[in-house]
């Protein structure tokens, strides 16, 4: 009997959960499959030295390397693989979902799998399965270089955000200036003091080198910050079905117990933040409803961008 082996190449931080994700992942999958499959686990710098010759890998590159066939699974943000199906931009909008319980019915349900599939219609991921949702980090929140207690105080504050143009547009309806920039960008600006605020999640404030920039943090848990664990799909189409019945629930699986550690690493970091002093805000009805308000044209100006009837679908789930 030979062996495949699936290389699963980790990319980005919070590197300790995503690494237990894909170990559970491997496990499931090695004795699912009578050891038939195996997974090699490798950072960046390892898949370089080891399978690119030494040639270093950009995290936007592992789309294109995992689409041409040279790595057979990853992990990649949401917002960056809007850029090949745009319905992944949903999952941007703001206050789509009520809380986790929501957020996954609709990420691992018909609805997700939808979404996950409009990879395979672009030329530039037709190769590209996307298999299940994670978090990276969970729910966003508000990070501030000053005391937040309304929207007003939010007014001409650059703020940084990812490279998604529905986030950029619910900021510029709170009167905040949007900065587009990738996660590793962020401990420089807020060294250099080029942003004032960022849309984040409490763990990783702290990996951007932000705490001490932080005065205060809204609590506003306005969207989800969300990664998608994608394979190759000629790898995927070698696989007998029953093997691809074993990858796809140990890729469930593994989602399912990185979403659960990042809610409670939420939490422990949210406590972290108190300890350092900086004041975190919960949102009262009225500035909640401040923010929703600011909402409603984000959602008009989408209203024809996604497949008709997907937002409704998602709000019902």
């Amino acid at each position: 009997m030979s062996t495949k082996t699936i290389r699963w190449v980790l990319a980005h931080e919070p590197l300790d959960i995503f690494l237990r994700a894909a170990e559970k992942f491997a496990q499931q999958v090695s004795l699912a499959s009578d050891g038939e499959l195996e997974v090699e686990i490798l950072g960046l710098k390892e898949y370089a030295a080891k399978y690119n010759n030494g040639v270093a890998v950009s995290y936007p590159e592992l789309v294109e390397y995992l689409n041409a066939g040279k790595l057979e699974i990853s992990q990649m943000y949401t917002h960056c693989l809007g850029k090949y199906a745009r319905d992944m931009r949903v999952l941007d909008l703001p206050f789509l979902f009520k809380d986790d319980d929501h957020a996954a019915r609709v990420l691992d349900g018909r609805i997700g799998q939808n979404i996950l599939r409009g990879l395979s219609l672009n030329e530039g991921t037709k190769n590209v399965k996307g298999m299940a949702f994670t978090y990276s980090g969970g729910f966003t929140v508000i990070s501030a270089n000053r005391t937040v207690d309304s929207v007003e105080d939010l007014q001409g504050l650059r703020v940084r955000v990812p490279h998604s143009p529905v986030v950029h547009t619910y900021f510029k309806e709170l009167g905040m200036e949007p900065v587009g920039m990738e996660l590793d960008q962020m401990p420089a600006a807020f060294e250099a003091q080029t942003i004032d605020a960022a849309e984040i999640t409490y763990r990783r404030l702290y990996e951007a080198q932000g705490q001490d920039h932080t005065e205060s943090i809204l609590h506003s848990n306005h969207d989800l910050f969300l990664t998608s664990i994608i394979l190759n799909q000629d790898f995927w189409n070698t696989l007998s079905e029953d093997l691809q019945t074993v990858v796809r629930e140990a890729a469930l699986l593994a989602a399912q117990s990185e979403r659960e550690e990042a809610i409670a690493d939420d939490v422990v970091h949210r406590a972290h933040c108190l300890d350092d002093g900086i004041v975190v805000k919960n949102m009262s009805a009225e500035l909640e409803q401040q923010f929703r308000d600011r909402s409603v044209n984000v959602y008009a100006k989408y209203a024809d961008y996604f497949t008709p009837g997907l937002i409704n679908k998602i709000k019902s789930a």
